[in-house]
């Protein structure tokens, strides 16, 4: 790898602008993806490298993977590119990230950015993957989905995520069983952490917090209020947001303990129903 692409990768530049404007194509094609988490948009996103054969990893990991995960493939001499990975420890000498979360939310989804840099066109079905990465079911009927779409989506996503039937019919019987309104806010009690069977059954719902032993996420309206609650939380990475002011907010799995998570949890239904009137 010539020096001069190694010292492009080590300054503060955009790194998409790095990639197309500076490096040529040929020498895009060296690098190296390592893949976070698997979802839809993930999927999609190894779709393409494959189409474009570049070289990547992927070690089928769940959401909220680490840098971490990767650690014993790093050398100082290739470049890598690490996809959705939380930087839990020090990255490689040359390392760029693509994400769209956190410090990240002011850019393109992941799978844009990846199309976009091997110019391949983003079709009606990734559009819809970017949408729903994004906003979920809420974002998909604001941009027009059918349910068939929208069906096929979420079925893909979850089945992506390695969500089992065992699964589903839990996430039935938790909305039957185990879910209370709380000040204008449909709570809801999982048996796991995999909260997509769970929340595509409630979309209709405007305010939905679901929370197990090991985390919580709230989806809905004013999501952007717990940014400014929980500052910290999003600068330590043991939580995360995406969508503006209404959207999803989400805690690390097991980055808190029992009582801290319900106090939280506490706090989260008060600031979001600081407006709601019985």
């Amino acid at each position: 790898m010539p020096a001069s692409t190694k010292n492009l990768l080590a300054d503060n530049w955009s790194f998409q602008t790095c990639l197309k404007l500076i490096i040529p194509m040929e020498t895009v094609a060296n690098f190296i993806f390592l893949l976070g988490g698997h979802d839809l948009e993930m999927l999609e996103i190894k779709k393409i490298l494959e189409q474009k054969h570049i070289t990547f990893y992927d070690f089928n990991l769940a959401l909220d993977a680490k840098l971490s995960s990767y650690k014993k493939v790093f050398d100082d001499s290739h470049n890598f590119v690490g996809v959705e990975l939380i930087r839990d420890i020090e990255p490689p000498v040359y390392y760029k990230e693509i994400d769209h979360y956190n410090k990240n939310s002011n850019h393109p989804s992941s799978l844009e950015q990846i199309a976009d840099l091997f110019n391949v066109s983003i079709t009606r079905y990734r559009k819809l993957v970017v949408i729903n990465d994004l906003d979920n079911i809420a974002g998909l009927l604001a941009n027009g989905a059918t349910k068939n779409e929208i069906n096929k989506i979420r079925k893909n996503d979850r089945a992506s995520q390695g969500i089992s039937e065992m699964e589903e019919e839990l996430a039935e019987k938790s909305i039957r069983e185990n879910s209370s309104i709380e000040k204008g806010i449909l709570v809801v009690k999982s048996p796991s952490s995999e909260f997509s069977p769970i929340i595509d059954r409630l979309y209709t719902y405007k305010r939905v917090l679901v929370y197990s032993d090991e985390t919580l996420t709230y989806y809905g309206s004013r999501a952007g209020d717990l940014v400014k609650a929980f500052p910290n939380f999003i600068k330590e990475k043991k939580a995360y947001h995406l969508a503006g002011v209404d959207g999803i907010f989400k805690l690390a799995e097991n980055a808190f303990f029992p009582g801290e998570l319900y106090q939280i949890r506490k706090k989260i239904i008060s600031i979001i129903s600081s407006e709601y009137k019985t």
